[in-house]
């Protein structure tokens, strides 16, 4: 009892003496910060485990497209493009034998993701013979003939759901953060 006393006293006291001066904001601890920090390097190993095994399905593409796709799929996850997806549309479509889908957090980055695509297909000798959407900034086509790369905002993928669209299409490779 007498220890709980004096504590109680020293309490009584302390404001006396620190009436004139504002109190300190108490600092937050940094144990949590610590554990938030030490926690991110098991997660980039993670990360860094689904991206090696993407490569390794991917780093023995059949065909050349499929090479093409695959450069434009790591393109994309370099900017940082959220779930890249590589699909091979062979007998399925007409029109394109593969397709690259990508999502974006913002304009700007939807914009800086199609950037790189055609920056490093154009370093392999590749143009766009379309590009659609670059205004507009909610979804961007880039047209190669038998491959189409598509660059979406987060809400405008899940709205249109290209994956369900060709859910029989083989998966090349699979990016994810």
């Amino acid at each position: 009892m007498q220890l709980k006393k004096k504590g109680i006293a020293a309490k009584k006291k302390a404001p006396a003496k620190a009436e004139g001066r504002p109190k300190a904001k108490a600092k937050a601890k940094p144990k949590a910060v610590r554990k938030s920090a030490a926690a991110r390097p098991a997660a980039k190993q993670g990360i860094k485990k689904k991206q090696t095994e993407v490569r390794k399905a991917a780093s023995h593409p059949q065909s050349d497209g499929e090479r093409r796709a695959v450069a434009a799929a790591e393109a994309a996850y370099d900017k940082k493009a959220n779930d890249v997806l590589v699909l091979d549309l062979t007998g399925l479509s007409p029109v394109m034998d593969h397709v690259v889908l990508a999502s974006a957090r913002s304009e700007t980055h939807l914009r800086s993701v199609a950037d790189n695509v055609e920056e490093q297909l154009a370093k392999l000798g590749e143009k766009a013979l379309h590009r659609e959407g670059y205004r507009d900034g909610r979804w961007i086509v880039l047209d190669y003939g038998d491959l189409m790369v598509n660059v979406f905002l987060d809400q405008q993928r899940s709205h249109y759901r290209l994956e369900q669209l060709w859910s029989r299409a083989r998966v090349v490779a699979r990016y994810e953060a």
